[in-house]
């Protein structure tokens, strides 16, 4: 079973962070099981945060399915996600930047 849910704010995870998780064949990252691979064309959408629309089974596998990504060319592509290459993103709390009060007042 999925550790994500739709409507969960999900974030893929950094190409060397999987790199050095999982294994690695002829450029593409084998997260293991029999689940989708990450693959190099999928590398531009790292550390993209989107939202689970559903999970599906396919093969006996689960696919998270997230908001669609829009490729290079504008055409819309719908990547086979699972739960190794994703990441909850905590939606309860707010990082705000520190900053000194003079840098504000720099142009």
């Amino acid at each position: 079973m999925s550790k994500f849910a739709p409507g969960d704010i999900v974030r893929i995870k950094d190409w060397d962070e999987m790199v050095t998780e999982y294994k690695m064949y002829d450029g593409d990252i084998d997260v293991g099981n029999g689940k989708p691979w990450f693959t190099t064309p999928m590398r531009r959408f790292c550390g993209t945060v989107c939202t689970v629309i559903r999970i599906e089974v396919i093969g006996g596998c689960e696919i998270v399915r997230i908001d669609p990504l829009e490729e290079d060319d504008g055409s819309i592509a719908f990547w086979n996600f699972c739960d190794e290459m994703l990441e909850l993103v905590d939606t309860d709390t707010t990082e705000i930047p520190e900053m000194e009060f003079n840098s504000l007042l720099e142009e």
